[in-house]
């Protein structure tokens, strides 16, 4: 039993650091955009973060990510787990030495369904044949050697990312859902000397997209603020309320 409770523990505080690192990356546009220090952010729970002290103010900052409804974080992990299925065919052959990057097309990233045999059968048309021709799913693929024989690797490679204007209907829906947090979070004792609530919708790097236009937003909310935050450090935070 003792076992157990110590590996629940290092479960739970993998995770607890898990969750800070992905609330520092998103307030930290927030942190940069308003000249703040590390020192002067407190990563807590209820709510997410807390600025010490902005402009003589104590901030309290509840994050939450947006997703539009495209599947492209999971069609990316989708082709990362045939690609690592492909290397594990080439192993059991022996075809080893080498690296293999696969270019997708761009739309393969908004498809809801992969038919992972074609896709193999499409990796393994190239390998065998270098055919690159009427391919459904592949845009093309970059071979590299001069490696030791027993590595070999199959990586799927796109630079590119989906435009797309931001969905107003979503961040409503978004805010709407968070007005809940902020009247628990003013019930709390621990809470009484936060002078304001700020609502920040951050774009993490996973949705794979360029937003615009952005500045033609404005949101009704309880919360004294809200921002659109976004992972491109060039994209600065935008104030809809």
């Amino acid at each position: 039993m003792p076992a157990c409770r110590s590996i629940l523990t290092k479960a739970m505080s993998r995770n607890q650091e898990v969750q800070k690192t992905q609330e520092e990356s998103a307030v930290w546009p927030l942190v940069r955009h308003f000249g703040l220090t590390k020192e002067d952010v407190v990563i807590d729970d209820s709510p997410d973060v807390v600025f010490k002290d902005f402009e003589g103010k104590t901030i309290g900052i509840e994050n939450v990510e947006y997703h539009s409804k495209k599947n492209i974080s999971k069609t990316n992990n989708k082709l990362f787990k045939i690609c690592r299925e492909y290397k594990q065919i080439l192993v059991q052959r022996g075809d080893t030495g080498f690296q293999m990057n696969i270019h997708f097309k761009d739309e393969v990233y908004l498809m809801k369904r992969l038919d992972e045999k074609s896709v193999l059968a499409e990796m393994d048309a190239f390998r065998f044949s270098g055919k690159r021709r009427g391919w459904q799913y592949i845009d093309d693929i970059s071979c590299y050697g001069s490696f030791p024989k027993e590595f070999v690797e199959v990586m799927p490679i796109w630079y590119g990312f989906i435009e797309e204007n931001l969905n107003h209907d979503l961040l409503r829906e978004i805010v709407k859902k968070k007005e809940a947090r902020l009247r628990y979070y003013k019930q709390l004792n621990k809470n009484g000397g936060i002078d304001e609530y700020w609502l920040n919708i951050h774009i993490p790097s996973s949705e794979f997209s360029m937003y615009g236009p952005k500045d033609e937003i404005t949101l009704e909310s309880d919360y004294d603020r809200v921002y659109l935050t976004f992972w491109d450090p060039v994209d600065i935070p935008l104030r809809l309320k």
